[in-house]
Parts: structure tokens; C-alpha cells; sequence
């Protein structure tokens, strides 16, 4: 079912199985806490539709993905988007100025 959130998020719930598909123009996230659902599921999209497994995430949108399944954990930058800004406009030279905010 699609998300109410977002209309570019489907959301489904099996049980103690929980899957969420992402979609951006012709491309999708696939995000499952049951491996082998998402295998399954993965297939089935294979099989449906002229599609292409890319494998694990690491880039979307401009951020990337860092997943780290023995901490249970999901990190997201945007370090390399930051770069290629800075070199378009001709300032990966630039210093890097912190700014702390005192309330």
C-alpha cells in the first residue's frame, strides 16, 4: 500500500515481516527485515518487469548509503554531492570555517 507520507513509498506488513519499496523515476530501494522475502520479492520483480538487480545501495539522490549490519546500523552523507559542488564552483581549496551556536 502506498505511504501516506510520501506517495513515492509502498509499505507492506506480513506478519513480522515488514517491506518497504522506494521509487525515483525508474529506479527503487527495496528495504526488507526478512532476507529471504526480499529475495523473493526481488524475483518476482525480475520476472515481472525488464529490470536489473544493482546490488546493495550506496549512492541515492546525491547521498551516500553506508550499512553496517553487525551494528544495525544505517548512515547517510552527503560528503561526495558537497565535493562536486565545492569543484564546480571552484572552491575545494576553501577553508572550512565552524560555526557553533551559543543559546
Amino acid at each position: 500500500m502506498k505511504s501516506e507520507a510520501d506517495p513515492s513509498v509502498y509499505v507492506a506488513q506480513m506478519g513480522d515481516v515488514k517491506f518497504f519499496i522506494v521509487v525515483y523515476v525508474d529506479d527503487l530501494i527495496l528495504v526488507c527485515n526478512d532476507q529471504n522475502k526480499l529475495l523473493q520479492i526481488k524475483e518476482e520483480l525480475i520476472q515481472k518487469f525488464e529490470t536489473k538487480d544493482l546490488g546493495e545501495l550506496h549512492f541515492f539522490l546525491g547521498m551516500e548509503v553506508e550499512r553496517n549490519c553487525d551494528e544495525r546500523l544505517l548512515r547517510t552523507n552527503q560528503i561526495k554531492y558537497l565535493k562536486e559542488i565545492l569543484k564546480h564552483f571552484r572552491m575545494e581549496e576553501c577553508n572550512i570555517l565552524i560555526v557553533v551556536r551559543l543559546d
